[in-house]
């Protein structure tokens, strides 16, 4: 099973320049990377083997959907697609075990220029400095960000903390007339936007 793991993602990575046709082929992968993790499971191998080349093909078949979408925002503008950036931080952040804060930073077409995550905490809580992503934003000459963090516990609803940090984040970006697009919260399978809830 490596072996057909490892054939599958050396067909598909992107090449350079990025190659538009294998851009969406990891989601295909998904589903024969499931029938190979399944057939390896119902083998006689050692439990220790199965568990590590399951582990292994999983982050290599994770990284690429992150590469492949990656290279989406940069062509694309964010608001026309907005599914897009939420399944990448769904990829970058919904299944960690600590909180994170992460910046998407844009440019005047809304193409993503880089994603950062400045702010790293602990299972419950990160502390988040507005100065900070100033200084970021300036050092990417970015005209919008996407602010973005997640919530370990599963629940993608904003707490009144999540929500006043943003409005601070709002108040020193607007200084540099850097917008904010959106804040995204994230937990595993699911994001949710504080822009379609009307916080923003």
């Amino acid at each position: 099973m490596l072996n057909f793991s490892r054939s599958c993602f050396a067909q598909a990575r992107p090449a350079r320049p990025f190659d538009r046709s294998r851009a969406v082929c990891w989601k295909s992968l998904v589903v024969s990377q499931a029938c190979c993790t399944h057939r390896l499971i119902n083998s006689r191998r050692p439990k220790a083997y199965v568990l590590r080349t399951a582990a292994r093909s999983w982050s290599a078949l994770l990284e690429l959907a992150r590469r492949a979408l990656a290279q989406k925002l940069r062509e694309t503008p964010i608001l026309s697609t907005p599914t897009t950036f939420k399944e990448f931080l769904q990829l970058h952040l919904g299944r960690l075990d600590h909180e994170v804060f992460a910046v998407m930073f844009l440019d005047m077409q809304q193409q993503l220029i880089d994603m950062e995550v400045p702010f790293r905490g602990t299972l419950t809580q990160t502390a988040v400095y507005p100065r900070e992503i100033v200084k970021r934003s300036m050092e990417r000459n970015a005209a919008t960000v996407v602010l973005a963090h997640n919530h370990s516990s599963g629940n993608v609803q904003p707490s009144k903390a999540d929500e006043a940090i943003t409005r601070k984040i709002e108040e020193a970006l607007r200084l540099i007339d850097v917008r904010v697009f959106d804040h995204v919260i994230v937990a595993p399978g699911a994001a949710d936007s504080m822009a379609e809830m009307g916080i923003l």
